[in-house]
This record gives structure tokens, C-alpha cells and sequence, in this order.
């Protein structure tokens, strides 16, 4: 009877692993032919986000009011949308170089008002994504995706997943995983922006 238990148990562990190594969603019944995955050269799917928990956020994101927004109301050439989750290993290994890459931005002035970045936690709760701001120490506003519909819009792609959109939505590039050379993403990203009109 206990070996039976403890078998259990360490399938139950082992699958909860290499769900944790893999880092997909997997919410819900549909099969990914019914998906289309964000690629570079789409438009971003519409969807329209909840408005930022903070004035300051909203003043970041050069929103005029604290009301639902999509991404071509913020005010940017660029926008870097990082789509994480709250138990996903991976995401935690990539906070610390997004939170880097928004020091480089930041430290220059024209780059600040053309580059912003904001957070996508999906299938996270208020609680989630408020614990996740102050463990990670993320400095950009983070926005919650608590149906995972933002998601699945997106194609149900692994993360973490970065995706650097233009000011007409184009999605310019997509990153899959934790960004292992940030400074590389960095000189990419301000190629982009010179791109833009």
C-alpha cells in the first residue's frame, strides 16, 4: 500500500517537472491546429488589456486615462511584450536580463519615450502578478491574463515568450525561452526602432 502511494506520488512529481522544464500552457480542450503561432511579419491578434494598476504606469505607457487599452494605444515606436507565468522556471531565469534590458533603455532618453516594455502574466491572478513585480523586482508594468485568453490568441506559445511589436502592430520578432545574450537583444531592438517611422 505505501509503495503503491509513493509510486504515485513520484509520477505525479515527475510530471509536474517536466511540465516546469517545458514551460507550455496547456489550458483548455483545443487542438493547435485551431491556432495560429505569432511569428515575425504577423500582426499582433486584438485583444485589449485591463488598465495599469498604477498613475505611474499609466504615464509610462503614455496613456491618457486609467481605462482598458490594446497595444497601439501606448505610446511608443516599440513595444516588448513579455508573456510569462507565475510557476514557470524559465520565466524566473529571464527576469533579471528583461529587468537589465529596461535599464538600457531607460538610460537614454530618446530610447525611453520610442521603447517600452510591459509583462503578460498568464494565467495569473492580481496576487500572482503583484508577488511577481516585487520578487522579480520588474520595474515595467505587468498586466494579468488570468483566462489565458490573451494567450491562445497568441497561439498558446511557450515561455517565456518576448515579442517586440511596432507602433501598427506588426510583431517585428519573437523570442522563445530566457534571452541568453541580452546585450544582442538590445542592439536588435534599437535596429527596430531606427526601422520605424
Amino acid at each position: 500500500m505505501f509503495n503503491s502511494k509513493l509510486a504515485i506520488f513520484l509520477s505525479a512529481l515527475a510530471v509536474c517537472i517536466c511540465w516546469g522544464i517545458q514551460c507550455p500552457l496547456s489550458f483548455g480542450n483545443d487542438s493547435p491546429e485551431q491556432f495560429k503561432m505569432v511569428s515575425a511579419g504577423m500582426k499582433i491578434p486584438e485583444f485589449v488589456l485591463n488598465p495599469p494598476d498604477s498613475v505611474e504606469d499609466q504615464k509610462y505607457l503614455g496613456l491618457t486615462d486609467l481605462k482598458p487599452f490594446s497595444i497601439d494605444h501606448i505610446s511608443a515606436k516599440i513595444v516588448i511584450l513579455e508573456v510569462f507565468s507565475f510557476y514557470c522556471p524559465h520565466c524566473r531565469n529571464q527576469a533579471p536580463a528583461l529587468n537589465k534590458l529596461y535599464g538600457f533603455i531607460q538610460q537614454d532618453a530618446q530610447l525611453s519615450n520610442d521603447i517600452k516594455m510591459i509583462g503578460l502574466g498568464a494565467g495569473m491572478d492580481k496576487n500572482e502578478t503583484d508577488q511577481w513585480k516585487t520578487s522579480m523586482h520588474v520595474p515595467f508594468p505587468l498586466f494579468r491574463d488570468m483566462d489565458t485568453s490573451i494567450w491562445q490568441k497568441l497561439g498558446k506559445p511557450g515561455i517565456p515568450c518576448t515579442l517586440v511589436v511596432s507602433r501598427s502592430c506588426e510583431i517585428l520578432a519573437v523570442h522563445f525561452g530566457v534571452t541568453e545574450d541580452i546585450e544582442a537583444f538590445f542592439s536588435k531592438i534599437k535596429e527596430y526602432r531606427e526601422d520605424q517611422k
